[in-house]
């Protein structure tokens, strides 16, 4: 998991099954679906493939030049 402090990351799922987690919060996302992680150092997240069938997703991220990025 990782946060960011002033980047906004964005993931829309292409093909497959991911399961997004934001601070331990589940959510299973399919093709089509969206999701938006704001800039906050609190809220951690990731983005996971949890079975046998390949999945793709686009990412785009806001960067902005002073971002700090944690990972824990």
């Amino acid at each position: 998991p990782h946060s960011h402090s002033k980047s906004t990351e964005s993931i829309i799922v292409l093909d497959g099954e991911l399961v997004a987690y934001l601070d331990g919060e589940k959510k299973t996302l399919n093709p089509g679906q969206f999701i938006r992680f704001d800039p906050s150092l609190d809220q951690f997240h990731t983005l996971k493939n949890e079975n046998d069938q390949e999945a793709s997703y686009l990412s785009v991220v806001i960067s902005h030049p002073e971002d700090e990025v944690i990972y824990r």
